[in-house]
């Protein structure tokens, strides 16, 4: 994650939630729809990862950000590979984590290798956020270098951080602000770093040099493209899914839930069997599906964040799908949240029309 944000103190510029360590925030504009792909370095005197990120928003506004390793220690991992989809119709956010990487089919038809399934963490963000377009970040950005002309190094930060400008330039048809920012020399951590940012709302190249140990954090961005992405991007697709038919081939379904979800557990319910594609068990002997419920973070009133997780598991107690359900700013019933009503019940209608069986092939991006 970059150590620093540029611009900053600029309300209208302020991101979105940070994806992971890689592109940083991709803002939320209607009528700009772009893709790109990135290529980053984390070096380090011990380890270096490159990692490739595949980017694009839509003229919605809704952001598709895949992102996985592809050498270090990381590159053959089980969650080498994160998408992120943010609809901007409804706020909903879903982080994805395929576990399909070490998976393969031998020529009997099973399947070998390490564990398989897909985690997903779900987020509805309500927040009321202004309407920012194109214009008013290309505006806002050079008002920022007209400062940095005027006063060429500026301090941020109690004056442990100095940052100047590195002009203005062109590429891709979009317009880059750079920004050079710099640790005081009494400050406790010593780096430099340069960002360029694109006033279509995402950080077009980055690099940070701590100055102590010599690692480096680096980024650019190539093959913009300024035009409507696939509209597939932004759906649950059927290769982040394990290899296993638990989902098209269940017919009955049941719902269990630690003391005190009941409310939780029968609207859950209601939302998987709303179709009728699936129809509530008694137990969980009898059922070909199991969802089970279970709380990420103790009971408190006063607590503004809560976590639930929901553990999808099939015959032999297998968990191939978990998705965490993620209540911000808790002031409402689980049961009345829109990441329960809205974003889970929008997932699961996406998840029932797709005939989960096959995994992606090896080596295929996200």
């Amino acid at each position: 994650m970059k150590p620093y944000v540029g611009y900053a103190a600029l309300a209208l510029i302020t991101g979105t939630m940070c994806f992971a360590q890689d592109t940083g925030a991709i803002r939320t504009i209607k009528n700009a729809p772009f893709s790109a792909e990135f290529q980053g370095l984390n070096a380090h005197a011990s380890d270096s990862l490159t990692w490739t990120a595949q980017v694009a928003r839509s003229s919605s506004g809704s952001v598709y950000q895949a992102h996985f390793f592809t050498s270090g220690v990381a590159k053959d991992s089980l969650n080498n590979m994160h998408i992120r989809i943010l609809d901007a119709s409804s706020g909903c956010n879903l982080y994805i984590s395929p576990f399909v990487s070490q998976r393969h089919q031998a020529s009997n038809g099973t399947w070998l290798g390490g564990m398989a399934g897909l985690s997903i963490n779900l987020y509805a963000d309500r927040s009321e956020q202004r309407s920012v377009t194109v214009e008013d970040l290309r505006r806002g950005y050079a008002r920022q270098q007209q400062q940095f002309i005027e006063t060429p190094q500026r301090d941020m930060s109690e004056g442990m951080v100095r940052r100047s400008s590195l002009g203005e330039r062109e590429v891709d048809g979009t317009a880059l602000f750079g920004l050079h920012m710099e640790s005081a020399p009494d400050a406790e951590r010593h780096f430099t770093q340069d960002e360029w940012e694109s006033d279509l709302g995402f950080t077009y190249s980055f690099r940070s040099t701590n100055l102590e140990d010599g690692s480096t954090q680096s980024f650019s961005a190539a093959h913009v493209k300024l035009a409507e992405p696939d509209p597939a991007l932004f759906t649950v697709q059927e290769k982040y899914f394990p290899p296993t038919d638990v989902f098209s081939n269940a017919k009955t379904v049941f719902v269990s839930a630690s003391a005190g979800d009941a409310n939780l557990q029968r609207r859950i319910a209601s939302i998987l069997t709303a179709s009728g594609h699936l129809t509530a068990a008694p137990d969980a002997q009898s059922a070909d599906l199991t969802v089970h419920l279970r709380p990420l973070s103790p009971p408190a009133p006063s607590a503004s964040d809560q976590e639930m997780e929901m553990q999808f598991r099939r015959p032999g107690n297998e968990i191939p799908v978990s998705i965490v359900l993620h209540l911000q700013h808790a002031s409402v019933d689980w049961t009345d949240a829109p990441v329960v009503s809205t974003c889970f019940a929008n997932l699961w209608s996406q998840m029932e029309a797709l005939p989960i069986s096959t995994p992606a092939p090896d080596g295929e991006k996200f």
